[in-house]
């Protein structure tokens, strides 16, 4: 099962929500000191289909021999009674709906065909150029226009106001985020959102957001891209990398936070069609690394969905994407459970972050730490690259009022992550789908500062080579290869 990997949703509300002004909604892990008691539950189930005449049917991968899946093939199983949904040529995978109860037992029998399994949904948990010096400011002291920069700590953190006075900012690199959609209309996003190429695979649903919900409202695509590329035009928040090109890849329903493994492997594939540099999965979920044949099959039912994975991330890399994901926010032990396979992360050439959080920044924004591993953070060596801002609620124990950015909230909340979200209105949110988009940002700019496009590989080598060394040396389990840093990765 994927989710999209902010925590459990917690809103606390400071207010009356005002078009234009700032809102307190949290979005909060469970914890047993929840400071607030809403939780959401999970699951991971079929996706069923209306056909015509109201007949639900049934949703399936279909995986062939090869990386290729042909017209032939396609009208093959079409002929069973089937209708074709996504189908990915160039990696030999394709959706398709059936009514028929043993579809997975025939449809294998069609010469070309390798396996099929069901199409389970996934859920919610929750460049030359001259350059001039100039002074780079940290937040919360900057006088930017853009009036609510000063709470975005994490820029602080990844170093970008450094790497910006150089003269990197983003610009040439296409980012696309997949995820619920954006707020297609904000403000935020005027010269950095590529709307002709955004689309997406949510049956019933635009790409952008604010069609079925204008807010005021979170919006978890538009809080991941606020971070990664939010325009630095004098108004509200600035993006890690304002200069970069956002593309929205809807892979995941804003209206019940769920898609479905088709929906977000045929994401990848157009990301990297569509030529994207990078692609932030702020999204995620554990599966079995076996599950049983399914009925009449012969094949692993969760074997089959892996295998589909691994295909994509592979054409992915070729294509020369990369791709980063958030690690996930169930504190678990990466090296210690191996027998499940965290999805999109332990797919091939993919880069997992794990989140970290200062404690209490507001109080002391001059000497904070920023590498405090987050309580909800996933991780392992085995499984994390890099750390990066993701935010922690519980952080800081005081409940003292302190002042940012000209607002005035509880000290502990400043901890979390700022960005935007429908509607003007922004939002504190935390988890690893917060610490993805700031390592998607500082990526953005290595590309950019290196005059781009590079091969995924010399990207990750340059994180690398610029990562902070903290916690334990070398590589470690909350940190990976180390806090990135942009600063330290571009010349």
């Amino acid at each position: 099962m994927f989710r999209q990997e902010g925590p459990s949703e917690e809103t606390e509300n400071k207010g009356d929500l005002i078009p234009g002004s700032i809102t307190s909604h949290i979005f909060i892990q469970e914890k047993q000191e929840m400071r607030l008691r809403k939780t959401m539950g999970l699951a991971t189930v079929g996706l069923s289909l209306l056909f015509a005449g109201n007949a639900m049917a049934e949703s399936y991968l279909v995986i062939a021999n090869g990386n290729k899946f042909n017209k032939k093939l396609v009208a093959d199983i079409e002929a069973m009674g089937a209708k074709a949904g996504h189908v990915m040529e160039r990696v030999g995978i394709a959706e398709f709906d059936s009514l028929d109860a043993d579809f997975i037992s025939k449809v294998e029998g069609i010469k070309g065909v390798w396996a099929a399994a069901p199409n389970m949904t996934i859920e919610f948990v929750d460049p030359s150029m001259e350059v001039f010096e100039a002074e780079a400011v940290e937040p919360p002291f900057t006088g930017d226009d853009d009036f609510f920069f000063d709470a975005q700590w994490g820029h602080t953190a990844v170093e970008a106001l450094d790497t910006w006075a150089k003269g990197h900012r983003g610009a040439g690199v296409r980012v696309a985020v997949l995820d619920s959609g954006i707020d297609a209309d904000n403000p935020e996003f005027v010269g950095t959102l590529n709307l002709a190429l955004s689309t997406s695979f949510v049956a019933g649903e635009n790409v952008d957001s604010s069609i079925l919900d204008p807010g005021p409202s979170f919006n978890h695509g538009t809080h991941v891209a606020g971070t990664i590329a939010a325009a630095d035009n004098g108004y509200g928040v600035i993006g890690v990398a304002p200069e970069a090109e956002l593309v929205a890849v809807k892979v995941l329903s804003q209206i019940t936070g769920s898609g479905s493994f088709a929906d977000v492997y045929a994401g990848m594939i157009y990301a990297a069609n569509i030529d994207a540099d990078l692609i932030n999965m702020s999204l995620g979920g554990s599966l079995p690394r076996s599950c049983g044949n399914g009925p009449g099959s012969r094949a692993d039912a969760c074997q089959a969905l892996i295998t589909a994975g691994n295909r994509v991330a592979n054409y992915v890399r070729q294509q020369g994407t990369l791709i980063i994901a958030s690690a996930g926010n169930s504190a678990r032990d990466f090296n210690s459970d191996k027998n499940l396979m965290e999805l999109p992360n332990d797919l091939p050439g993919v880069v997992s972050i794990a989140a970290t959080s200062p404690s209490g920044w507001a109080t002391d924004p001059l000497n904070a730490d920023f590498d405090i591993p987050a309580y909800y953070t996933n991780y392992g060596t085995s499984g994390v690259a890099f750390s990066a801002p993701g935010g922690s609620v519980f952080a800081y124990p005081g409940n003292e009022n302190c002042l940012i950015a000209g607002l005035v909230r509880p000290c502990w909340l400043f901890d979390l992550v700022f960005s935007v979200g429908n509607g003007a209105v922004w939002y504190w949110a935390q988890g690893t789908s917060m610490a993805a988009p700031h390592a998607t940002g500082v990526a953005a700019l290595i590309i950019s500062a290196n005059g781009g496009p590079m091969a995924p590989s010399d990207v990750v080598e340059a994180m690398k080579a610029g990562a902070d060394d903290v916690g334990k040396p070398g590589k470690d389990d909350f940190h990976g290869h180390g806090a990135v840093n942009a600063n330290a990765s571009t010349p």
